[in-house]
């Protein structure tokens, strides 16, 4: 008698080849951002003591190292260990229409709205309790130099080489297990490579949105362009509207102070011409800055609450395969948690983590 293939039970694991695999992913991790960030402390404070314009982010050089040990050196050699352990890949390979990219775009964005304002609470609630920010200080933009190093990180390299590095290598070792045991794990780790609580909950419901896109589609440049997307408008653009209002401090001090008086005075300030041609000459100065925030924040916004919307409306769509030989529940803690790479490299995210807090 012939058994019906969809009936038919999931086959028996082979605990010790997971094991080995996910020690493996672990160890990767490890050699990606531990050295990295092992480096990164070796050049703080024997190298850059003595040479201190390698670390002034005005110029080309902190930006140039940053880049070439991660994305050139430590992230290769990770994604050379994850394929030495396997790489089942998505499964899938579906073209995405103009629509439904944008379908993924907004959802993307809700994603990542949504965890940032639990980020912020939880770095407030952080902040409270100890005085101190849980967020890492980030460079910012000073000069042309450093906005041109910012974007081609942030908008450019970072969101390539991030999603060759956790979506096609560690998402596509993983999907033997279950779509939803790979989005898991592929977010969880994606998080703490953040190396930061309050970066922590947008970064793993952030990596959901693109896993899912990657598992469902096959292919890569969706979700390159997506997180290219979200850190230019999310990161990005707000950044350089900050570093132009920086630039012209005094001017946006005046301005407020000129608007303050007209409230107070109802209206009064604009009886003279030479205060209004000021105020008209100040929002002429600060304008390209006050459009690139308002812009972006609006577009943010707006994104984020079509994108709840159309997740909500469109959640039953969501498939998610099951694993071929599912690891059961009762042997996770052991074979994924407990094995060696993938220990030692949560023993270090985790110990970072608290470190960050004291840096």
């Amino acid at each position: 008698m012939n058994e019906n293939p969809e009936s038919a039970p999931a086959l028996q694991p082979d605990l010790n080849a997971a094991r080995k695999k996910f020690s493996l992913i672990g160890l990767a991790c490890l050699v990606t951002f531990g050295v990295e960030l092992g480096i990164d402390l070796l050049l703080s404070l024997a190298v850059i003591p003595d040479h201190p314009e390698l670390a002034d982010y005005g110029t080309v050089w902190p930006w140039l190292i940053s880049m070439v040990l991660m994305y050139g050196i430590t992230m290769p050699a990770g994604m050379f260990i994850i394929k030495k352990a396997g790489i089942d890949g998505p499964g899938s390979d579906r073209k995405v229409t103009g629509k439904g990219f944008l379908i993924f775009l907004a959802v993307s964005f809700a994603a990542v709205y949504v965890g940032s304002m639990f980020s912020n609470l939880i770095n407030g609630a952080i902040y409270s309790a100890s005085g101190r920010s849980s967020d890492l200080p980030l460079p910012g933009i000073t000069n042309a130099v450093s906005c041109a190093m910012y974007f081609l990180m942030t908008v450019v390299l970072g969101p390539l080489m991030e999603e060759l590095f956790f979506r096609k290598y560690l998402l596509g070792s993983l999907t033997g297990y279950g779509d939803r045991a790979a989005l898991l794990m592929s977010a969880l780790i994606f998080s703490l490579a953040h190396h930061s609580v309050a970066q922590m909950v947008y970064a793993f419901l952030g990596a959901l949105i693109f896993g899912y896109v990657y598992l469902r589609t096959g292919r890569l440049r969706y979700t390159v362009v997506l997180h290219s997307v979200i850190n230019l408008l999310g990161g990005f653009l707000p950044a350089l509207g900050t570093a132009l209002l920086k630039s012209h401090a005094e001017e946006y001090e005046e301005l407020n102070s000129l608007l303050a008086d007209a409230q107070l005075g109802a209206g009064s300030v604009f009886a003279g011409d030479e205060t209004l041609a000021r105020i008209m000459e100040l929002g002429y100065v600060l304008m390209p800055a006050l459009l690139i925030l308002g812009a972006s924040s609006l577009i943010l916004l707006g994104m984020s609450l079509a994108g709840t919307v159309l997740f909500i409306v469109n959640r039953r769509k969501i498939e998610l395969r099951p694993a071929e030989a599912p690891i059961g529940r009762e042997n996770v803690g052991w074979t994924v948690f407990m094995a060696p790479g993938m220990f030692a490299y949560m023993v270090f995210a985790i110990f970072y983590l608290i470190l960050s807090f004291f840096m």
